[in-house]
Order: structure tokens, then C-alpha cells, then sequence
């Protein structure tokens, strides 16, 4: 067999081993992408749901397992569940033969933003679509300092922990000014600047203040070198 012979024979065995092997692709996608020969049968969601009705997860689920054991769209379906209010991450696996388990991790919420808005242990500011009628502490102030709002609360609410106190309510003015609402009813305003060392000042003279209604008074830190304890309008 001369050497072309053999150049054009081989080019023929080769295309045609390409052209049986596309067939075969062809011919396997078309099998596992047939949902009556490997149909989802299953779904399994292994996480306690609180707050997520497990009837809306199912509306969401249930488009995708149309779809086969090997071509539902996974990540597609993660992303949809991802962006309800109250999920934190979603992780989805394939169970052979014909299960689909799903793990929804719900937010964990610590404090109120404003009126309607909470904030979760990781920090995430997100607005239910239901009341959460949870007693947190609330923060207020403009969005893009949320979580400038959130260090001060933690850094001034570990302060005032040392004299058995905390902090029900913590206000970012538009001027940028801060007040905050106690667990024994006392309001106090602390201003603009050197908040921590105002805070310091009230609490080494906390105990020699006669706060028994102390729902009825405030105290203003916002002097250099001491504070002023009066009475709230009422």
C-alpha cells in the first residue's frame, strides 16, 4: 500500500470514528436527558424551615424537576432559592437514583433596621416579607452606614454590659449624631464625636445617678468635660 493510500485511508477511519462518536454523544445525551427513563421522584429538603414556607420552596422547586436526574439545573435552581429574603446559602446535591436533596440555611436575625429591615448574625441587612415580631434591639439611620451602625452598637453595647445595662435602640441622625434608647428606659445623647469616651463618662458615674424612673429621664453627654441629667417632655 503506497504512503498515500495509507495517508487517505487513515483520514477516512479517523472521520468516521468522529462521526460514530458523535452519534454515540448524541444518542447518550438524548437517553439521560429523557425524564421518563431517570425522573426525579424525589425531593428532600434536610433543614428545619422557620421562617420560609416549605409550600413556596416547593413552587420554586417544581419547574426544575421537569428536568432529569442528570441535566436539572442546579445551579439555576440555587440561585432562584438564594434570592428569597430569609436565605442565607443553599447547597443542593443528586442522590442516586432519583432524589434531589436540598439544604436551605435560613438568616439568623440579631437586630432591627429601622421599621421594617433586620440584620443577620453575618451581618446581611435584608426586609421580610411578613412582620417578625422577635424583641430585637433596634438601629436606625441612613442605609449606606448600616453597618457602621452595627460596630458601634456591639462596641458601646460591651461597655454598658459592665454595669448591667444595654442598648434597646441605637440612631444615626442626618446630622450624624448619635442617641440610644437603655434596657432600664434612660435615653442618652451622645453627639457627633468621642462618643466611646462620653459612654466611659457615663458609666464610671452611673451609680451615683438616682435613676429610678429612669424611663422619664435622659442624659446628655454632648459637653467636654461632663454631662447634663434631665427630665423628657412628656
Amino acid at each position: 500500500m503506497s504512503q498515500g493510500i495509507l495517508k487517505s485511508y487513515l483520514r477516512r477511519s479517523a472521520l468516521l470514528f468522529l462521526l460514530l462518536l458523535a452519534i454515540l454523544l448524541i444518542i447518550g445525551y438524548t437517553y439521560v436527558k429523557d425524564r421518563t427513563v431517570w425522573p426525579i421522584k424525589s425531593v428532600q429538603i434536610t433543614t428545619e424551615l422557620k421562617h420560609i414556607h416549605s409550600a413556596l420552596v416547593q413552587e420554586i422547586v417544581t419547574p426544575y424537576i421537569a428536568d432529569s436526574f442528570f441535566t436539572v439545573r442546579m445551579a439555576a435552581l440555587q440561585q432562584e432559592l438564594e434570592q428569597l429574603a430569609w436565605v442565607e446559602d443553599v447547597s443542593i446535591e443528586r442522590v442516586w437514583p432519583e432524589t434531589l436533596r436540598i439544604a436551605v440555611h435560613e438568616k439568623k436575625p440579631v437586630l432591627r433596621w429601622k421599621e421594617t429591615g433586620l440584620i443577620s448574625s453575618k451581618r446581611v441587612l435584608f426586609y421580610p416579607e411578613e412582620n417578625y415580631t422577635a424583641n430585637l434591639p433596634r438601629l436606625s439611620g441612613y442605609d449606606a452606614y448600616y453597618n457602621e451602625v452595627v460596630s458601634v452598637f456591639l462596641q458601646l453595647n460591651a461597655a454598658l454590659a459592665k454595669v448591667n445595662l444595654s442598648i434597646v435602640a441605637l440612631d444615626l441622625s442626618p446630622r450624624l449624631a448619635w442617641s440610644m434608647l437603655l434596657s432600664n428606659g434612660l435615653h442618652l445623647y451622645l453627639g457627633q464625636y468621642d462618643i466611646d469616651q462620653r459612654l466611659t463618662r457615663f458609666i464610671q458615674a452611673v451609680d451615683k445617678l438616682d435613676l429610678k424612673h429612669a424611663q422619664e429621664l435622659y442624659v446628655d453627654l454632648r459637653y467636654t468635660n461632663g454631662f447634663a441629667l434631665g427630665k423628657k417632655k412628656s
